[in-house]
């Protein structure tokens, strides 16, 4: 919340300069047991830690993840390992809504084919979840959040909204609901390392290929244009 944050790769320049200015008191070593690879999702994994923490999850609690990309999938499983009684997913794409049973969620729904608040109403008995967490940022699902809720529930707005959002905000009035927003990471760092060293996140399952330095520009165009394409880690050769 600093008014001179400096998120690497976002207000600085990032890991695809030349060289790479980085504080020494934001490094973190690697520990032996976490692989390169891994390592290269602990930020990721950090924004998922960070929108637990924002949610106040309590054991027990009832969650519904809008968006399965690979944050969505970092906080299914991150809130599976902060003792969710119910984790549900909301994404269209059957590949992503096949993984997230993998890893262990409850229940998904497919939203274009399905009617995510029905859904979501018969899954908790009527009442909704305790916590809606929004990982896409667009107005359709952000719009979604107040309507998928119980009374006293807790929406955490964690996907970037780049367009204007119209929302009927009687939901959030009458159920006393508290709605706050996560931005990136709160510096997880090391809660990251040791979910990932001690087996709790798979964060791998979120990768969809390495690919060589000089197919980079080719590979990110075609995440770019395809909803379907998970996490793809450059290799960079030395």
């Amino acid at each position: 919340l600093c008014s001179n944050m400096s998120h690497l790769g976002i207000f600085d320049e990032g890991a695809y300069a030349d060289y790479v200015r980085v504080p020494s008191y934001r490094t973190h070593p690697l520990p032996d047991s976490v692989t390169d690879l891994a390592g290269a999702f602990i930020e990721p994994l950090s924004c998922a830690i960070n929108f637990i923490d924002r949610s106040e999850l309590k054991p027990g609690n009832s969650v519904v993840v809008l968006g399965g990309g690979s944050i969505g999938q970092m906080t299914i499983q991150v809130a599976l390992a902060s003792g969710a009684g119910q984790v549900i997913l909301s994404e269209p794409v059957a590949k992503k809504r096949e993984l997230a049973l993998k890893l262990g969620a409850h229940a998904v729904i497919d939203p274009i084919n399905e009617n995510l608040v029905e859904r979501v109403k018969e899954l908790t008995d009527t009442k909704g979840v305790d916590i809606v967490i929004e990982c896409v940022g667009v107005p359709a699902t952000v719009s979604q959040m107040l309507n998928l809720v119980k009374r006293g529930g807790r929406c955490v707005l964690a996907g970037a909204p780049v367009k204007p959002v119209e929302m009927d905000f009687l939901p959030l009035w009458y159920g006393e609901v508290e709605l706050v927003a996560a931005h990136a990471t709160a510096w997880q760092f090391p809660r990251a390392m040791k979910l990932i060293e001690n087996g709790s996140i798979n964060v791998e399952a979120a990768l969809e290929s390495v690919v060589p330095f000089s197919e980079g520009v080719e590979a990110l165009e075609k995440a770019y244009n395809s909803n379907e394409i998970g996490k793809l880690v450059i290799q960079h050769n030395s």
